[in-house]
């Protein structure tokens, strides 16, 4: 084989690569909204019944700043959310000090003392994350 036949080959090989990426397994974190290629700019958009307009703030929240969202095969944004166990408690904590108004070590104590059964029971097949919807 020749020099330049490995070229051809090498970049036969390298698209075939490129075709067969699936990405369905992927997602995207909240902090990626508004990054990446300008021609690819990824954009989180929430369900419907939880855009503009609605009053349920919490689920916009918990969405918008917490949740990661699924791609498709291809690497786009598939609309469905969910939340890892870390991206839970982050969540947990928020609403702890702005609901509880607890803060410092009685957080530290009651995320201790709650979250690990709390979790447990929403993550029951042990996937490591849950659905959106069930941060309520």
């Amino acid at each position: 084989m020749h020099l330049r036949d490995f070229g051809a080959t090498a970049a036969i090989k390298l698209q075939k690569d490129k075709e067969e990426v699936d990405h369905s397994n992927e997602f995207f974190e909240a902090r990626e909204n508004g990054t990446g290629p300008l021609d690819k700019k990824y954009e989180r958009v929430p369900p419907e019944h939880f855009a503009t307009g609605s009053d349920d703030l919490f689920m916009k929240s918990m969405i918008m700043n917490y949740a990661q969202e699924g791609k498709d095969k291809e690497g786009a944004p598939n609309g469905q959310f969910f939340m890892t166990e870390a991206q839970t408690k982050a969540a947990a904590a928020e609403v702890l000090g702005s609901h509880k108004a607890l803060d410092g070590p009685a957080k530290a104590e009651y995320l201790k003392t709650y979250f690990p059964r709390t979790w447990a029971h929403f993550d029951v097949n042990k996937a490591g994350m849950i659905g959106v919807e069930s941060m309520p």
